[in-house]
């Protein structure tokens, strides 16, 4: 951005104005010195400022006289704010009254109209007040008023020239003549009259003294000793009743209000803008001579302290005699409504609680025993109606998407008026008869806007995830017709301060530059605010307020990083607070923005609490005079962090965006001098003091005369400051786009596809953006660099063309069927030449052998299983660091020697056979154990005595998917199986294809042949469903559990197997099978048992519990079902034990980390919270009997840890079993971030990120994306050697995205990324890649992504997609082939997650991301870009009989086709391999040695790929 300067061709360099440098101005702060040459800007009344005031005026005016637009931007601004405005009615005595504008009236107007009648308000308004006539040139406003109770006078406070200071006035409402009361020096004050209509309080500051310089508006002189006042009406201000007054705490400010029974004046004490005070109160009905007998007194009115400390705040909101409702944040950040009898001051009640989530903004009471509260949720308001006495609901008050900005009712009346406004509702104004049964909302009073159709607009909240992850909402506005290519202009809005909250609103000419610019506008509801209470605004405060700075950055790059921007185009806005934030961005990020418009600005952040009110700020951002203030304050001070970027990054041409600084010489809120110096010194250090600056944007400064802070500023002076400002961000952006005043949205909607013609005819070149975007690099789409040495030789595979499938009339073809026979000699001769090919590639990548070195010397660590204990014996699998499989050992106690049980490294050389399943029977004596060979789903049982470790002669054949569950008599087990091949089928298990149908549960009398094993269950009606048997820890009930699919759902029979005559031995020669007891026989929900006393069974299920809960039935009474643990809010419950006889521990999943817990199994209720760190348990082992529970943990960063809980005691600590250790490891070098993603539809997607510390974002380093998202799978932190090693060697970040269609957030968030709506869970990965990406960690060409099984299908559907988004891509046995697999082994259980083709409506799901049939040649799609595919390696193994090879083949043989072989000069150069490992399966059972070197494999590809380099 920095060498694109707009003014060099137009008129040449600006000349600024060289304003003087006073070096001796030197302030010491806690030792350290600071420079404040600019300090004689502080004088408004220096000639020399108002030379320098003028000399940046002319500059100015020289730069806006240049922007074309000023002109027809004032026009459209004008003709749209000419409309009529009111503001929300309000009654006083039998009168109403509102303010109205006709359009483009200076100052809105007060009428009065009579009383209410029917639906409507009788008699002819009256005009009350017009400000318009009190001044010719429409300065002078109402900045206060109040109508007495009787409505026969009303005060008002008047302002003159937008200042904080106000005299009051006082008028007679009758005959509208104004009485002479005049009260002066008025500031920040409330006025509140006595019932009896004889005077009002007000608070005031001293007036100045004798001879000191007052021009009201323009003085800086610090506000100190505020004061409350009574005046009399009809008297002189000098004989006002001094009310209360502090000095020894000069900076307090008072406020006095008569409650509605007129009986208590209220007093409220501030100490600064903190949402805290002090509330004292004195009963005026009991002053022996009221308020008269003060008029000769001198000390204050007699108040009692309710509450003396500033430790949060108290509104009173109404009262009935003593007793006093108040809102308060009182231990409820959120807020809440309390109430209190002053007869019992320390006796508190809550009468609406805290809400959990939303903000309670505001209460009023109403119809005598009602409430209205408004509640902020998300940014959008919620209006209900409660009861006063006892805060219930009783209506919810319907409302759009919006702000109340205004409820207008006492508690006396029945009829409410309430204000409601959008950013596309320029204003709506109900009223509602709470006196009815069903109170409606009716439009009283509509505005509207002459030209303005909001149907051409839309509006989206985003959530946006900051630098430390936390969620920031911003909405966004714009046309709806405009793409998110990055081409468009974008105004970024933001303020982050003083518990203020930004809603929803309409604003003209925003609109106009949404409708006219073709603008985005935006508004980040930035921490620091108060959109979510207290905690959100302590977040962006003194110590944390780099935050709000750090949440507005975040927006930026979000905006720019999802199409809406780019940075050139980007213009960045705040006022007051706002401003600060806006001049901290443009120094600590100038090249994110193109323009920045910063008002009324506090810049001088260790000066301003010297002048006017700034002192009440401390309390926001703290003061300089405290030494822990200060450091926090020079950091981000935009006065003393203005740094020439081109100095800080030499390699870069950066410069400051266009910067307009706007203010007001009658502003003494933020006094004039924050935006002077600010001026000087930004046009001092980044142009005036070299010869030849690279800043050649402009640095300007708008100074308007008789204006203020920005209230009371006069229509036409609104108009014209907008214009100004839009203009110029109009000119600095139109470098990039030369076509940003185009009247063409009717035009281009009847021109249809021809619009994006015309718009390209004034547009730069799109490809031209790219080059100036600091998050978006040209490497990824040069396909002529490829990381190989010479391009590859693809093997040719044959195209059979005549296979053609007819999908419900879609012909689809698929010319590589034949690589779905793995037994034929063309296919291996295929995989053959893809592994050759693979290898050669492979030998190139030099970091393969050091990752393998370095993986195999981490992974040589001792590595312990929880374990479990049966009879009086404890079991558990242990590896002493590179042995093929685990080794399962035994122990007589926990103390006794432990000896080897069963070693699967003995039952094979190559370490291929490994234990895929086991059982111990109830008296420890045998062990039935499931063996698979190759990594197949195909395992043999076999079984072993304990005591000497012989074999028996079992060995049970065709079991896939089973459990083990014996009987307690020990004489055998239950097991699922499928039924054996016919003779003369394929019977190399592992390596068929053949669907798995008619799975059926046995049992198994131990010394017996398989043979003679009892079908216990088959449904042959059902060939699809799985079957499993469970024995109950009591041994009387076989549980029999029946799933149609993978998804959580079930059947559940029982089956008392203590009642069968004689037993299960009498079911020996029978053909019949058990007689279950059909409790669940239904496909809607998940059941899982838990625990049973009998016939009173716990069950964990999803029914009606998208997040689970855990329920009790009994089976005498199956129809009445009891929730023991109700679904939680937030969380999912993971896994339920029942321990020690009458406990359970539970497991909860938030936020993708787990929570432990011990409760009651009768009663549900929580009994213990089990501490554990940031990270997953992987393992609970304990049975009902057992006191002692094991617990397994791992996370990113601990490589394993058993835990040890006694629950027999009354507190349970966790205590340390075994703790895994990894030499070479120290996770002190490392730091995990979880932050939360907006997907493509803004849902907010987790993300955990893992590096090195202390590493810069600056989009340089290597990162590995990791995936999943199907079948209700939760990806939570693990501990990983390889990736570590990535961490560690090649300064990779490793991400982990917890997209939807896992089970992280229950169901709801597995059916969100499932059938229909599956591309979901693609966007979400894809949004979590542009996140990496715009937020530093890396960039494009830099960026791996990987994923297995279901995850290989999302690396398949997101290289397709957006093939320019990454730097390589690994696809582990992926499902890729959408149409077909169902048909193979397992895959039509998937049909839950994915559909099936053979339904038309699922079909034309499926097409659509389908890997295998979505490849597409993306120089062709996108011809002005030279894009290609990243590198990729697709995985598979030979015996993957779960999701089969040809997924893989077939997939890796249409890439290599269509990028690659099929055209004789093709783009792609980067390389499309596949590795397919033989005797290995889906992942299950690999040996150590096969991970090591697939891993060394796969990751020395993505080393080579991403150009990284070795980090010893």
């Amino acid at each position: 951005m920095g060498s694109l300067g707009f003014f060099e061709e137009p008129f040449g360099p600006l000349k600024y104005p060289k304003a003087r440098r006073d070096e001796s101005v030197v302030d010491d702060y806690h030792g350290f010195k600071v420079a404040d040459p600019y300090r004689w800007l502080e004088d408004c009344d220096a000639e020399e400022v108002k030379e320098f005031v003028k000399k940046q005026v002319a500059l100015t005016e020289s730069v806006l006289e240049k922007c074309e637009t000023r002109g027809k931007l004032h026009n459209k601004i004008t003709n749209l704010f000419d409309h009529p405005r009111y503001t929300v009615p309000f009654k006083r005595g039998n009168k109403y009254f509102y303010f109205h504008n006709t359009g483009l009236q200076a100052q809105n107007v007060l009428y009065m109209q009579s009383n209410w009648v029917q639906d409507g308000l009788e008699g002819k308004p009256e005009v009350l007040l017009d400000p318009n006539t009190l001044s010719e040139d429409g300065t002078v406003s109402f900045k206060a008023l109040s109508i007495s109770e009787d409505a026969k006078y009303l005060a008002y406070g008047l302002s003159s020239s937008g200042s904080d200071w106000v005299t009051i006035k006082v008028m007679r409402i009758e005959d509208k003549t104004v009485e002479p009361d005049s009260l002066s020096w008025i500031k920040f004050t409330d006025i509140s009259w006595t019932h009896d209509s004889k005077g009002f309080f007000y608070s005031r500051y001293p007036a100045p003294k004798d001879g000191e310089n007052f021009y009201s508006g323009i003085q800086t002189n610090v506000n100190v000793n505020h004061e409350l006042y009574y005046h009399f009406l009809g008297t002189n201000q000098s004989e006002d009743i001094l009310c209360w007054r502090d000095p020894e705490n000069p900076k307090h400010m008072f406020s006095g209000k008569v409650t509605d029974d007129g009986k208590y004046l209220v007093l409220y004490i501030d100490e600064g803008c903190g949402p805290v005070n002090k509330l004292y109160l004195c009963d005026m009905s009991t002053l022996p001579g009221g308020l008269q007998g003060f008029r000769e007194r001198n000390g204050p009115l007699p108040f009692v302290k309710l509450i003396d400390k500033f430790d949060a705040q108290y509104i009173n909101v109404a009262n009935d005699d003593s007793w006093f409702t108040f809102m308060t944040n009182k231990d409820a950040p959120k807020y809440k409504l309390v109430r209190v009898d002053l007869k019992e001051p320390g006796k508190w009640i809550d009468v609406i609680p805290e809400n959990e989530k939303d903000v309670l903004e505001s209460a009023c009471v109403v119809n005598g025993n009602q409430i209205i509260t408004s509640y902020l949720s998300d940014v959008k308001y919620v209006i209900q109606v409660r009861d006063l006495e006892t805060g219930s609901m009783l209506h919810n008050l319907p409302i759009d998407i919006g702000t109340v900005y205004g409820i207008s009712a006492r508690r006396e009346d029945n009829i409410v008026f309430i204000g409601f406004t959008s950013f596309l509702t320029p204003g709506i104004i109900y009223q509602c008869n709470l006196g009815t049964k069903f109170p409606e909302m009716k439009i009283f009073r509509e505005i509207s806007v002459l030209g303005f159709d909001r149907s051409e607009f839309k509006v989206n909240q985003v959530f946006v995830p900051s630098k430390d992850g936390t969620k920031i909402p911003m909405f966004i506005v714009g046309r709806k017709d405009l793409n998110l290519d990055g081409s468009h202009p974008c105004l970024l809005y933001g303020y982050g301060g003083f518990n203020v909250s930004l809603t929803p609103s309409f604003s003209v000419s925003r609109i106009v530059l949404a409708r006219h610019l073709g603008a985005f506008f935006c508004i980040a509801n930035i921490r620091g605010g108060g959109e979510y209470g207290e905690e959100w605004h302590k977040a962006g405060a003194l110590s944390k307020k780099q935050t709000c700075f750090d949440d507005f950055i975040s927006a930026a790059e979000y905006l720019i990083s999802s199409g809406y921007t780019m940075p050139e185009k980007l213009c960045i806005e705040g006022g007051s607070n706002g401003g600060l934030l806006v001049g901290a961005c443009i120094n600590q990020r100038p090249e994110l923005f193109g323009c920045a418009l910063a008002h009324v600005g506090v810049m001088d952040m260790l000066r301003f609490h010297k002048f006017t009110i700034g002192h009440a700020w401390t309390c926001d951002f703290g003061c300089s005079d405290k030494e822990e203030d200060f450091n926090w304050l020079i950091k981000y001070s935009p006065l003393h962090n203005v740094r020439r970027p081109w100095e800080k990054l030499p390699g870069r041409m950066l410069q400051y965006p266009s910067t307009m600084l706007l203010t007001a010489d009658h502003d003494d809120r933020v006094v004039p001098l924050h935006s002077l110096k600010m001026l000087a010194t930004m046009q001092h250090v980044l142009c005036t003091s070299l010869e030849n600056s690279p800043q050649t944007n402009p640095i300007v400064g708008r100074i308007e005369c008789k204006a203020g802070h920005g209230c009371g500023r006069p229509t036409h002076k609104l108009i014209d400051e907008a214009a100004d400002r839009y203009s110029f961000m109009a000119k600095m952006i139109s470098r990039a786009c030369h076509a940003l005043l185009f009247n063409l949205p009717y035009t281009t909607r009847r021109l249809g596809n021809l619009a994006p013609n015309l718009i390209v005819k004034v547009s730069a070149p799109r490809k031209s953006r790219h080059c100036l975007n600091p998050f978006f690099s040209t490497a990824s789409l040069m396909g002529s660099v490829s990381a190989l040495k010479e391009p590859l030789e693809y093997p040719i595979p044959r195209r059979d063309d005549s296979v053609v499938d007819d999908y419900h009339g879609v012909k689809i073809a698929d010319p590589y069927r034949w690589l779905e026979d793995p037994d034929a000699e063309e296919v291996k001769d295929f995989v053959q030449k893809q592994v050759k090919l693979t290898e050669s590639v492979l030998q190139q990548c030099e970091a393969k052998d050091k990752l393998r070195e370095k993986i195999t010397k981490l992974f040589d660590h001792p590595r312990y299983e929880v374990p479990f204990k049966r009879g009086n014996k404890y079991f558990y699998f242990h590896n002493t660091g590179l042995q093929a499989q685990n080794v399962l050992y035994v122990q007589d106690s926990l103390e006794g020697e432990a000896q080897v049980l069963l070693d699967p490294n003995s039952l094979s050389e190559d370490g291929t056979v490994s234990l895929s399943s086991l059982s111990v029977s109830e008296d420890a004596k045998y062990l039935a154990y499931g063996l698979s060979s190759s990594g197949s789903d195909w395992v043999t049982i076999k079984v072993m005595r304990v005591e000497d470790k012989s074999a028996e002669p079992d060995t049970l054949s065709w079991v896939k998917f089973s459990g083990i569950s014996w009987t307690h008599d020990s004489k055998g087990f239950f097991y699922s199986r499928y039924p054996a091949p016919k003779e003369g089928e394929n019977v190399d298990a592992g390596t068929e294809t053949d669907s798995n149908l008619n799975q059926q549960l046995y049992y198994h009398f131990l010394g017996t042949d398989q043979s003679e094993d009892i079908l216990c269950w088959r449904d042959p009606e059902n060939p699809k469903h799985f079957v499993a048997g469970g024995i109950t820890d009591d041994g009387k009930y076989l549980v029999l559990t029946i799933g149609e699919s993978c998804d959580p759902v079930n059947k559940l029979y029982y089956c008392d197997i203590s009642s069968l005559p004689e037993g299960l031995e009498g079911f020996r020669n029978k053909d019949g099978l058990l007689p279950f007891v059909k409790l669940i026989d239904t496909f809607d929900a998940q059941y899982e048992a838990i625990a049973n006393d009998d016939t009173v069974f716990t069950f964990l299920t999803n029914k009606d519990a998208p997040k689970y809960k855990v329920v009790r039935v009994d089976l005498k009474e199956p129809s009445n079902w009891i929730d023991v643990i109700p679904e939680a809010e937030k969380d999912v419950l993971e896994s339920v034990y029942a321990v020690n006889v009458n406990k359970l521990i539970v497991s909860y999943l938030s936020d993708v980390k787990y929570v432990l817990q011990v409760r009651n199994l009768k009663t549900g209720s929580l009994l213990h919270q089990l501490p554990i760190d940031i990270g997953s348990v992987y393992g609970i082992s304990a049975r009902r009997e057992d006191s002692v529970a094991f617990i397994g943990f791992t996370s990113f960063l601990t490589p394993g840890i058993v835990y040890q809980c006694n629950l027999g005691t009354e507190t349970p600590d966790m205590k340390i079993f075994r703790e895994i250790s990894v030499p070479g490891f120290d996770r002190s070098e490392y730091e995990v971030n979880q932050v939360f993603v907006p997907s493509k539809d803004a849902m907010k997607i987790p993300m955990f990120i893992v590096g090195r510390k202390n590493i810069n974002l600056d989009g340089s380093h290597p990162c590995l994306l990791y995936g999943y998202g199907g079948f209700n799978i939760s990806l939570t932190p693990t501990f990983s050697v390889s990736r570590i090693v990535l961490t560690r060697h090649l300064g990779a970040f490793y991400c982990v995205a917890n997209i939807r269609g896992g089970g992280e957030y229950g169901e709801e968030w597995h059916k969100a990324g499932a059938l229909s709506k599956k591309q979901n869970c693609f966007d979400d990965f894809i949004s979590a890649a542009e996140y990496l990406i715009s937020a530093g960690y890396t960039r494009s060409e830099k960026l791996c992504i990987e994923g297995g099984s279901n995850g290989g299908l999302l690396i398949g559907a997101c290289i397709n997609q957006r093939p320019d988004l990454f730097g390589c891509a690994l696809a582990h046995v992926g499902v890729l082939d959408m149409l077909r697999f169902h048909k193979f082994t397992i895959g039509h259980a998937w049909t839950s997650d994915y559909g099936c083709s053979d339904k038309e409506e699922e079909f034309h799901w499926l097409i659509k991301y389908s890997p295998l049939h979505n490849v597409r040649r993306p120089w062709e799609q996108h011809p002005d870009q030279p894009l290609q595919y990243p590198p990729t390696m697709l995985l598979t193994a030979d015996h993957d009989d779960r999701v089969v090879p040809l997924h893989t083949l077939k997939y890796l043989a249409t890439l290599q086709y269509v990028l690659c072989t099929s055209l004789e000069k093709n783009p792609q150069t980067n390389p499309i391999v596949g590795r397919i490992e033989c005797k290995a399966g889906h992942g299950a059972g690999r040996p150590t040695q096969k991970m090591i070197d697939e891993a060394s494999d796969r990751y020395g590809f993505m080393a080579k790929m991403l150009g990284v380099s070795w980090i010893e």
